[in-house]
């Protein structure tokens, strides 16, 4: 009896404390979505079905996991369905506006332009989500991007000069000076003559931004930068792992294996910022200079109350700035240089402006950059098409209103960029389609509703840094486009994902080849007349070097596409076959033909050659088009009948000699081995061969 009392005591003293406790989670998990479920249902406002606890996350994650193996066509620009599968899905199922459920939070999909704008441009009502994931604050840092309120306004109002087109100006020969040193690794890599290179660019371009704000914003050295950028490169890849997973609250502070992990990083990365603060703060300047960090350390020793910040906000902005900027730049240059791989005219037009404004060998500076109207066109239709934010976020503070929508308090709301920005009723019917003309007469005016694009969001918390990212973006792709050509290489897997930005899943492999080769091929192409190729070839052939010429035209992109797209198509099934049987072509010499596949090797490099399958193929149609010998001639002894011609013996005059010219192969097919017309002539006349 005694343990029974002592039982229902206990149970009376921890029932105050265990029935709320109860009732909360029942209203997490139950209660709560179910009536936010029925009111949205009330608006016309459905969505896939609420899943105890975990919501919708199953459904997002198995959807995700199919889609990372489709591979799409690198023409293609469709790349919504990929992305971001359950949108996709989703929307075609429940309309443009719908409701589902990240866990136990309930969150609204807006892709109604209007409506995304006004919600991004409230300065009350609509918070940054990011407090129910604590590991986001690891990774970027509780930064500008990321507060609130009085602290926000602080923060802006102390970071704005950082930013102003003086101070970008003066930041323009660091950002040079950075790319000059990644050109000249490249350079390095260089094997020899080796004229053509494939390299991982997008790995590059990461780097190279890193190195760039580690210089302009903390004024660091490059090994400094570097070290920094590795510690947030290994951060990164433990955050992305947690993006579908579910939150729940307290875990955060619990020892697990990724928990052990992401500490241990966050403090390498604090670390390293704290190494490049303490430099700063040791040297003898008093005014701590006027870049990012210097302006920042001003503030943490500011004695007014509204132009100050304590020493862990500056580490905090630090960090924030430097894994910000570092994804979108990158991105925006890996995407932008996909597109001119691609669009090997507009690379083309580009490079002439470059040259136009700058100089093929002048350094540029930010003067140059204001004339390059292309270059910026070619910049707004990269981040139309593949922004490096494809969404932004906002969380509901209280019950609002917003145009027709009734928005509980505490819904999350997305407004996604990447289906905005390839809306047909926005942009037009080549919504999808790489052209940066639509930019030619403003943003303004590049689409049916004014100021439709918003690669870095709108309103009072648009990026603070979106001067800076197209500064270096111009800069990067100046330098590159003045010193080399390039070109998507047949290894290329076109799988772009979402990884909190926009990345392609296997890389970006290029072929990078010296401006030399390119202005030869450029000028061996200005040599050909469309309309009349064997006068032309005549005019200007001396030698059978020159149709080697006419053969690298042709291997060209956007130059004769049929046979570019069927050597990309089997330029990997690499067999140990002879490239040409020189037999087979009676009139070119065997040692012509060598220099033909020394020829070749340099211009493809030695991983293209070893037999490729198709190569026999090429040299065969661009013999037939382009051949060194246009006609062979000659000479009845006899009267003799071939066909139905009756042909008169000859009297030591070329009046009747028979003229084999180059018409003869403009077949509806391509030449084979087999189609040796001089030689079956040869054979019917029983005539020794005569030279050309």
């Amino acid at each position: 009896m005694e343990l029974l009392s002592t039982i229902n005591l206990l149970a009376l003293v921890l029932l105050p404390f265990v029935v709320p406790k109860i009732w909360k989670a029942c209203w997490i998990f139950l209660l709560r979505p179910w009536m936010i479920t029925r009111r949205f249902k009330k608006q016309g406002i459905s969505g896939p079905k609420y899943r105890f606890v975990y919501g919708n996350l199953k459904e997002i994650k198995k959807m995700k996991k199919e889609a990372k193996d489709w591979v799409l066509d690198p023409n293609s620009n469709d790349i919504f369905p990929r992305v971001v599968p359950h949108y996709h899905n989703w929307l075609s199922q429940y309309g443009e506006t719908f409701i589902y459920w990240n866990g136990t939070k309930p969150t609204l999909f807006i892709s109604d332009p209007e409506l995304g704008k006004q919600i991004l441009s409230r300065k009350l009502g609509f918070a940054v989500i990011a407090k129910t994931r604590p590991e986001v604050f690891i990774l970027f840092g509780k930064g500008l991007p990321f507060i609130e309120g009085d602290d926000w306004a602080r923060h802006r109002r102390i970071l704005n000069p950082a930013f102003s087109m003086d101070r970008l100006k003066v930041m323009t020969k660091r950002m040079v000076d950075c790319t000059l040193r990644m050109l000249e690794e490249w350079r390095q890599q260089r094997s020899g003559e080796e004229v053509m290179m494939r390299m991982e660019i997008n790995k590059d371009f990461h780097r190279l931004i890193s190195d760039i704000i580690a210089a302009t914003a903390f004024g660091s050295s490059y090994e400094e930068g570097i070290e920094l950028f590795k510690s947030q490169t290994e951060l990164e890849e433990y955050f992305v792992t947690s993006l579908t997973s579910v939150f729940i609250p307290g875990t955060q502070y619990l020892p697990t294996p990724t928990n052990l992990q992401l500490w241990k990083l966050d403090k390498k990365v604090k670390d390293s910022i704290k190494r490049i603060i303490d430099a700063r703060l040791k040297s003898n300047s008093n005014n701590y200079g006027d870049d990012l960090l210097g302006i920042m350390l001003k503030a943490a020793t500011s004695k007014e109350s509204e132009k100050t910040m304590s020493m862990d906000e500056v580490i905090e902005e630090c960090k924030t700035f430097y894994i910000s900027g570092q994804g979108s730049s990158s991105i925006l240059l890996t995407w932008t240089t996909l597109l001119l791989s691609l669009h090997q005219d507009w690379q083309e037009k580009l490079r002439e402006e470059v040259f136009n404004e700058c100089g093929k060998d002048t350094v540029p500076d930010s003067d140059t950059f204001s004339k390059l109207k292309l270059m910026n066109m070619v910049l707004m239709e990269s981040l139309r098409l593949y922004g490096p934010v494809i969404k932004m976020v906002r969380e509901a503070t209280k019950d609002m209103k917003i145009g027709h929508l009734d928005i509980p308090k505490g819904t999350s709301i997305i407004v996604p960029f990447l289906k905005m920005h390839s809306d047909k009723a926005i942009w037009g019917e080549d919504a999808k389609q790489f052209n940066p003309l639509r930019f030619e007469n403003g943003v303004s005016q590049a689409a049916n509703q004014p100021n439709a694009l918003l690669p870095f969001s709108v309103g009072p918390r648009t990026c603070i840094a979106q001067n800076f990212a197209m500064m270096e973006a111009k800069t990067v792709l100046t330098m590159i486009l003045q010193r080399f050509r390039i070109s998507l290489s047949p290894e290329y897997k076109h799988t772009p994902v979402d990884y909190f930005n926009l990345h392609p899943q296997y890389g970006l492999p290029i072929l990078e080849k010296k401006k030399k080769v390119h202005d030869l091929i450029k000028r061996a192409s200005s040599r050909l007349d469309p309309l009349s190729p064997f006068d032309s070839f005549r005019r200007y052939t001396k030698n059978d070097e020159s149709f080697l010429l006419h053969l690298s035209v042709y291997l060209e992109p956007g130059r004769g596409d049929r046979l570019s797209s069927s050597l990309k198509q089997h330029i990997r099934k690499l067999l140990k076959v002879p490239i040409l049987d020189s037999s087979s072509i009676k009139w070119v010499q065997p040692n012509t033909l060598v220099r033909f596949r020394g020829m070749i090797q340099d211009m493809l490099g030695n991983e293209f050659y070893a037999g490729a399958y198709k190569m026999n193929m090429v040299l065969m149609e661009s013999l037939r088009l382009y051949g060194p010998v246009t006609k062979m001639v000659r000479e009845a002894t006899q009267d003799i009948k071939i066909g139905h011609l009756d042909i008169p013996k000859g009297k030591g005059t070329h009046n009747n000699s028979i003229l084999c010219g180059s018409k003869m192969v403009f077949l509806k097919r391509p030449i084979t081995q087999t189609d040796s017309f001089p030689s079956q002539l040869d054979q019917e006349l029983a005539l020794p061969k005569t030279s050309p």
